[in-house]
């Protein structure tokens, strides 16, 4: 005998398992607190001087932005958890390029981290090798320095070495590394020339922020110098103190009232991810002003 299916007028519809994916919290406030590195978060707003008198980009010259065309402004330093990261160098026409890196970062839920907001990793140093063109002039006898920009800024990392002592108690000696490694043509020649050194033939300057530049004026004001020619090729290795962009910020709108086994549900907040891509444009870092 047939059997037919009954007819029911209210069904009971249920959506596909992970349809509806939650934005589970995957850390707390407490772990970003214990376990979260130390980063200075800056807010970016979009410079005045963008599209004025109708142009269709920022002023290059704007001595707010530095024609960047954002200005960024109220920082803070707080606590973050980082989930990865990534560097990827590729090579291009024998030049050692880097594309942007990516970085997911969990902060605390009052954070509301937005589009190109800019990201200083405080506590971290990475070891980069460029090969660059000088681009600055020679220093002058007045004392005109020749500051360089290098891509990513330069930054100073301390390495405490351990040493032993005849009295047997030790110590250690303290080592600021900045500049591991600089090299570049003879003057003006397409010969490779001898190593230069720090304090003879270029210096760093740093800003209040610790990051530094190039300043080839004390090798420039030699006597015999062998700093590059404007158009001269050089090579450096040097730490750079990561710089990020803020490029995604899926998880700022989220649900703070969540239900752990109690009828009212719990008020918790939820930790902030978004993602950042690594900076490779610093002009603003040094060229703008407050």
């Amino acid at each position: 005998m047939a059997t037919y299916p009954v007819y029911d007028p209210y069904p009971i519809i249920t959506a596909p398992k992970n349809r509806f994916p939650t934005l589970e919290p995957k850390y707390s406030p407490e772990q970003i607190s214990a376990q979260g590195i130390w980063i200075r978060w800056e807010t970016a707003s979009r410079c005045p001087c963008t599209k004025l008198d109708g142009r269709q980009g920022p002023k290059m010259d704007c001595p707010v932005c530095g024609g960047f065309g954002y200005i960024y402004h109220t920082p803070q330093d707080t606590q973050a958890l980082i989930q990865s990261g990534s560097l990827s160098p590729k090579i291009f026409n024998q030049s050692f390029v880097f594309l942007p890196g990516e970085l997911y970062l969990s902060v605390r839920g009052e954070h509301c981290p937005s589009n190109m907001d800019r990201i200083t990793i405080l506590e971290g140093r990475i070891r980069v090798s460029l090969l660059r063109t000088r681009l600055t002039d020679r220093a002058t006898e007045d004392g005109e320095d020749s500051l360089e920009t290098l891509p990513f800024p330069i930054a100073k990392k301390t390495i405490e070495k351990s040493t032993t002592s005849g009295d047997g108690l030790g110590g250690s000696d303290e080592y600021n590394l900045g500049v591991v490694y600089l090299r570049s043509m003879d003057a003006g020649t397409d010969d490779v020339g001898p190593i230069l050194t720090q304090g003879e033939d270029f210096e760093v300057e740093y800003n209040a922020e610790g990051l530094g530049q190039l300043n080839w004026a004390v090798g420039d004001l030699k006597d015999d110098p062998i700093t590059p020619d404007v158009g001269d090729t050089f090579t450096i290795t040097y730490f750079t103190m990561p710089i990020y962009r803020v490029v995604d910020f899926p998880h700022s709108i989220r649900i703070t009232r969540v239900a752990e086994k109690h009828p009212l549900g719990i008020d918790t907040s939820l930790p902030v991810q978004f993602e950042c891509k690594l900076s490779q444009d610093m002009r603003d870092l040094f060229d703008s002003e407050d």
